[in-house]
């Protein structure tokens, strides 16, 4: 019990020393401010994980897309139907790929 008490002491005989010494703190609104802008930004990450996952997951199913398209022209060759598949996963592929690049671009 005695030494706890011996502890607050030099607690509060520091606490006593340190407001003594130290200088007033200035109370300037726009003190806060300018320091704050002048601090660096803080670097955010180019995509958040969600859209990492969701790229590769889209990735996957372009890739089976592709593959299937391959298939379906072994089969039958430039049917009217075979070229709406071939113009619907060459746009998706396109608007994938304009999702990851057009970020880069602005950061860049």
């Amino acid at each position: 019990m005695m030494k706890q008490q011996h502890d607050i002491s030099k607690d509060e005989h520091l606490r006593e020393l340190l407001h003594k010494e130290l200088p007033m703190e200035r109370r300037d609104q726009w003190f806060t401010r300018k320091v704050m802008n002048r601090l660096p930004e803080k670097e955010r990450p180019l995509f958040s994980t969600v859209e990492k996952v969701t790229f590769v997951v889209v990735a996957l199913a372009l890739a089976v897309g592709w593959g299937w398209l391959w298939r379906q022209m072994q089969v039958e060759w430039l049917s009217t139907v075979v070229i709406v598949e071939i113009a619907a996963v060459v746009l998706a592929t396109l608007a994938w790929l304009g999702y990851l690049i057009v970020p880069a671009l602005r950061r860049g």
